[in-house]
């Protein structure tokens, strides 16, 4: 029996391994993706990819996430401020909260005193 549907969502997984700083693992590289688009899917929405955005590439590049955060380092704005202290998890929360607050500011400084 076939089914025809109007819209299909497909869950395949991210692209985040693409970009050159990431947290994603090496296998989110968008296979799922490809396959979809080479068999004739439409791709939407394409630009929305999570990752957290911890990562420092000044003077040298590596992942600051939890091992500054978990020793106290926090993020404030231009204020002095600390941008994520209405959350539980402060700094720690999920990939789409800290980023979203991230962007909401308009310079995001890192404090690691």
């Amino acid at each position: 029996m076939a089914l025809i549907a109007g819209k299909t969502i497909l869950a395949t997984g991210g692209l985040g391994f693409l970009y050159r700083y990431t947290d994603n693992p090496s296998d989110v590289k968008g296979e799922g993706i490809f396959m979809a688009w080479k068999h004739g899917a439409t791709l939407i929405d394409m630009e929305f990819v999570q990752f957290y955005p911890y990562w420092l590439v000044h003077p040298r590049s590596f992942d600051i996430g939890t091992k500054l955060f978990s020793l106290g380092a926090v993020m404030r704005n231009k204020n002095g401020e600390r941008i994520m202290d209405k959350y539980p998890a402060k700094e720690l929360e999920t990939r789409d909260i800290v980023s979203r607050t991230m962007s909401l500011s308009e310079t995001v400084y890192l404090d690691v005193i």
